[in-house]
């Protein structure tokens, strides 16, 4: 039985009981969330968690009343954990159970009552002890956290939930970050365990890196539920994607890189954007590259990589998919990409996707600030990959000349930031020319024509290396006429050598 209710002002309250979901489960400690959707006479049981939604049958509590009394009987019975509230995430547990008032506050209504009612608490730090645990990586310490200093929320009903709220570690300033990954994914520790690793001794990758204190997942899935109640028999409800597990990763803190003054945010862009192409040379493929994931350290000073738990990895002639094939944040995602057929696995994806990510978030960062292209610049942040195809088409070929920056961002904009894009521009105009050429005449095109669609379509570290050339190139040709106190040098034939040119092996495009 699905809910159906007569038509009146305000949301059904099937939506008002996924808002209600969804708040609970932006909280730290949640795990789940029950609800109960009464519409007339009926009532639904509604689980939410991660994965999705489950929506029991509906019970009619005036002719099936007994069935009611029972439901409420059993949500008495039920404990933290029961109601999706995992203690050690909330040492304050004790306050979600009735106990006698400490004052009492006086509320006057028509009967002239006297309501109790527990004084409000400050919110307050607690330890969490990542504990010994075989299946576990860099588990080391106990954390302080401070619940009420969070460095990143975001608001949603199911996905990864990602929370970061402010730690210390030992006196070291940490962040804690509480998400939900599906748990047939690899965890950031392992990955950036063998990142680090791989990476000793690279000046492109050593110190640009975060660094990770603890890790630990909790023990539980939100594919029990599921699993449980189909022992029973059949369910409603709406699954996304596989089973997923709370994780806790307790990292060095970092700060965005966004929040830096125009020339700094163009020095830590470039060793970002090396860090991310001497990785991939070397089997790492970061495949997510958004505003977000790009970090500085305040003590260094250097560009982080962050964030690789949906990464891909090659090594020794293997591919290790510790994530989805086809992922990525569509305002910063390559224009090939924001198609269909990559999301039905047609298109494999290429080093100079991941580069072109990088400049979506150059131009992203300089032009904001100008009313008048700041709505413009919001179209890009959308669901829709087919509408950001089309706003980043415009952009590129229709209005890049238009475009204006303010205040110090202009010199970055103008001396740097327009000309990539323009590079951009032409390559993508002109290889896009040769493709159709190549459908409709392939007897027109030339060698060196089919050279240029070999090395733009081509997989391996060489053709890599030839994009980033290219780029690097564009700038050097500009940087001296902007006139920025920031030095920049392209990588030299020298600091090239060191990465294999060799093929590298395809990537799955299932």
């Amino acid at each position: 039985m699905i809910p159906k209710e007569p038509e009146k002002e305000g949301r059904p309250a099937v939506a008002r009981s996924g808002m209600y979901a969804a708040e609970m489960l932006t909280r730290r400690y949640a795990m789940h969330a029950i609800n109960v959707v009464i519409v007339d006479n009926l009532a639904w049981v509604w689980w939410y968690d991660r994965q999705g939604a489950i929506q029991s049958s509906g019970v009619d509590f005036i002719k099936d009343l007994p069935y009611f009394l029972v439901l409420i009987a059993t949500f008495r019975h039920l404990g933290l954990r029961e109601w999706g509230i995992d203690a050690t995430l909330r040492r304050d547990g004790h306050q979600h159970y009735p106990k006698r008032a400490t004052r009492e506050y006086p509320r006057n209504d028509r009967l002239g009552t006297v309501h109790e009612c527990h004084p409000r608490r400050k919110p307050h730090g607690f330890d969490i002890v990542f504990g010994d645990r075989e299946d576990q990586t860099n588990v080391k310490a106990a954390a302080i956290t401070r619940p009420e200093k969070f460095v990143k929320s975001r608001y949603s009903l199911f996905g990864r939930g990602t929370k970061e709220f402010e730690a210390t570690q030992k006196n070291t300033n940490a962040v804690m970050k509480r998400y939900w990954p599906e748990v047939i994914l690899t965890s950031d520790a392992v990955i950036l365990e063998q990142a680090v690793e791989l990476g000793r001794g690279d000046p492109l990758i050593e110190g640009h890196l975060p660094t990770v204190l603890a890790s630990y997942d909790l023990n539980y899935s939100t594919g029990t539920i599921g699993e449980d109640i189909q022992k029973e028999g059949r369910i409603d409800g709406d699954a996304i994607g596989d089973s997923r597990c709370m994780r806790l990763l307790l990292m060095r803190k970092l700060l965005p890189i966004d929040g830096l003054p125009a020339e700094e945010f163009l020095r830590v862009w470039v060793e970002c954007y090396r860090c991310h192409f001497a990785l991939w040379m070397k089997g790492f493929e970061h495949r997510d590259i958004s505003i977000d994931n790009l970090l500085y350290d305040p003590i260094t000073r250097k560009g982080v990589l962050n964030v690789f738990d949906l990464a891909g990895i090659r090594l020794d002639s293997k591919k290790q998919a510790t994530g989805q094939e086809r992922i990525g944040t569509i305002p910063f995602m390559a224009i090939d990409l924001l198609s269909s057929k990559y999301f039905h696995g047609e298109i494999v994806r290429l080093y100079r996707h991941d580069f072109e990510s990088f400049l979506w978030i150059l131009a992203y960062r300089l032009l904001r600030g100008v009313d008048e292209q700041d709505a413009d610049l919001a179209k890009w942040d959308t669901g829709d990959y087919s509408c950001c195809r089309a706003f980043k088409n415009d952009f590129l070929y229709t209005n890049l000349g238009r475009w204006r920056a303010k205040d110090e961002n202009e010199r970055v904009w103008e001396g740097i930031g327009y000309w990539l894009m323009g590079w951009l521009s032409k390559k993508l105009y002109e290889m896009t020319d040769l493709r159709n050429l190549k459908e409709r005449a392939p007897g027109k095109l030339s060698r060196n024509d089919l050279a240029k669609i070999s090395e733009w379509e081509d997989q391996s570290n060489q053709s890599a290396m030839e994009v980033l050339k290219d780029a690097e190139s564009v700038m050097a040709e500009h940087y001296t006429e902007a006139d920025l106190s920031n030095p920049f040098q392209p990588l030299s034939g020298e600091e090239l050598q060191r990465y294999p040119p060799s093929p590298s092996p395809p990537a799955s495009s299932s």
